[in-house]
């Protein structure tokens, strides 16, 4: 006999079947390397037909060290790239897919959930602004469920330091002179995380989800002590399609899933 949390799991797989009616294939050659290379040692599998297609995003369930999640690959639309104001030429725009992979479910009493940015499937191959390759990033239960996190920090003019946001892991460090400040912002576009309980558990896909930015880093210096202001930021954007057809069935299952989940807390109580 299924239990509630099963039942609940499949009534909303079931009502978001319809979005993924147009499944993609990649083969392994596709994926980011650092994936071949776990699919080829047998330390994780991953299914290579898409359980859900926006035509700007794609996701692959993936088991990793036992663990299941999603490997979603963005399709890079302008004006992702990098600009150094320095230089010349001052830009280098991006294309090609970013990936990222997120688990399927979170302890919530965690303060830091782990997510990785695949950027060697990216053209030409970003030297990231503070690390080259993969990109290991922590969020906070908070902003999983919101899907979004950033941090900001730096020094002001008075040389008091600041910090604000809850990202961690690889993103800039804070600056160390007058007037430097640098900053990463991270969306989970077309995720969605909900917390039932003590979990945080993925609840599916948001095709209607109009946010652009991926993830976006930087660092800037406004002069006032160095006397060379500048900045150099990297950035991945999407275009935003959403399909309007599809609104009606992601509402449905929402609603479906909340009545679930109310009338489990009801016949527990």
């Amino acid at each position: 006999m299924y239990t509630h949390a099963r039942r609940t799991g499949l009534l909303f797989a079931g009502l978001l079947a319809p979005l993924s009616a147009h499944a993609i294939d990649v083969t392994v050659a596709d994926l980011p390397g650092s994936i071949q290379s776990c699919v080829a040692n047998a330390s994780c599998s991953v299914n290579t037909t898409s359980v859900y297609d926006s035509a700007t995003a794609s996701a692959f369930a993936i088991t990793d060290a036992s663990q299941p999640g999603y490997l979603i690959r963005y399709a890079l639309a302008a004006p992702s790239g990098q600009d150094i104001t320095s230089l010349t030429p001052p830009s280098t725009p991006y294309s090609g897919y970013l990936w990222m992979q997120v688990q399927s479910f979170y302890s919530a009493s965690q303060s830091a959930d782990p997510i990785t940015l695949y950027l060697d499937k990216v053209s030409p191959t970003p030297a990231t602004l503070y690390k080259s390759g993969d990109l290991s990033l922590y969020i906070s239960a908070s902003d999983l469920v919101a899907g979004s996190s950033y941090v900001k920090s730096g020094l002001g003019s008075n040389n008091n330091g600041y910090l604000a946001g809850d990202l961690a892991g690889d993103v800039p460090i804070g600056c160390v002179a007058q007037g430097c400040s640098a900053f990463a912002q991270l969306n989970l576009a077309q995720l969605q995380f909900g917390q039932f309980g003590s979990t945080i558990y993925s609840i599916g896909f948001n095709p209607t989800d109009v946010r652009t930015l991926i993830f976006s880093e930087g660092i800037a210096d406004d002069g006032s002590v160095s006397g060379y202001p500048g900045s150099a930021t990297e950035s991945f954007y999407v275009s935003a399609v959403p399909e309007p057809q599809s609104i009606g069935l992601y509402s449905s299952a929402l609603a479906c899933l909340a009545v679930v989940m109310r009338r489990k807390r009801n016949a527990a109580n």
